[in-house]
């Protein structure tokens, strides 16, 4: 994939008590992963990105204008997207169907001089459903009787099916059955292919070191380095920790220059 023009430009972007002084960006075209354990500050900064929490200081630029989102509403209108790590309570209205939980991020391509053209609203769901490979016996029956790796695919269906420019990913195969994580990585990829900015929030290494262009590594609310998708496993590892990049490559060359010794004694 080729990539753009800056998309995403973060500067000293912070919250208090989660995250702070984050610089990125992220350009169209691009996947940037952002790695870390648990309590890392990363999951607030995908919530703050989409105004579902508000950033308590520096500067978010999308699109090359300075502004954050004020509202989940503000970002969708602004083509962003958000999966969320708790599909259920955040990425889904369980009560309804296929059909509502796709359209609704994408009400404005689905009305037509004001009114929701449910015809539209039907078919693109029907073919989300057959595109997603979705097992539900129709696209109106209510997501909450689907598995989770069939949830999971119809949050995603509904933000890519949305245009999203920028995308903001967190977690996507979290409890998803292997097939689904292929079928889901993969579309990430498309997406990003397509043009969009993503960016990946992820615990799992094996998901970032496969589908992101750079990595940025977070402890403790702060990012500690960006390194290319190739670094080695424990470098990152060691960064994940709280261990400065340079310290992290020493360290690891170091190990791997004593277990080549021990195999040379051997």
């Amino acid at each position: 994939s080729s990539i753009g023009e800056v998309m995403v430009e973060l500067r000293d972007f912070t919250m208090e008590g989660e995250f702070e002084n984050i610089n990125l960006t992220v350009r169209a075209g691009e996947i940037v992963g952002i790695a870390g354990i648990g309590g890392c500050g990363s999951e607030a900064l995908g919530r703050a990105l989409f105004g579902y929490e508000r950033a308590t200081g520096g500067e978010l630029i999308y699109k090359g204008t300075s502004g954050r989102m004020k509202s989940p509403l503000e970002a969708i209108r602004s083509h962003i997207g958000y999966i969320p790590k708790d599909r259920d309570t955040e990425g889904l209205f369980l009560i309804y169907d296929s059909v509502w939980n796709i359209s609704s991020a994408n009400l404005t391509a689905m009305s037509r001089a004001g009114m929701i053209d449910h015809k539209k609203e039907r078919e693109t769901a029907r073919k989300a459903v057959k595109e997603f490979r979705i097992k539900t016996p129709s696209e109106l029956t209510n997501v909450s009787s689907l598995s989770g790796g069939n949830r999971q695919k119809v949050v995603i269906a509904k933000w890519i099916e949305n245009h999203s420019e920028f995308l903001i990913v967190c977690s996507p195969t979290r409890g998803v059955d292997v097939g689904s994580i292929e079928f889901i990585h993969r579309r990430i990829v498309d997406t990003r292919d397509g043009g969009c900015a993503v960016l990946l929030i992820s615990s799992e290494l094996d998901e970032i070191c496969a589908l992101a262009d750079r990595i940025a590594v977070m402890y403790r609310g702060r990012i500690v380095g960006i390194v290319p998708p190739d670094t080695p496993r424990d470098v990152l590892g060691l960064m994940m920790a709280g261990v400065p990049l340079d310290e992290a490559m020493a360290s690891s060359s170091g190990s791997a220059a004593a277990d080549r010794a021990g195999r040379e004694e051997k």
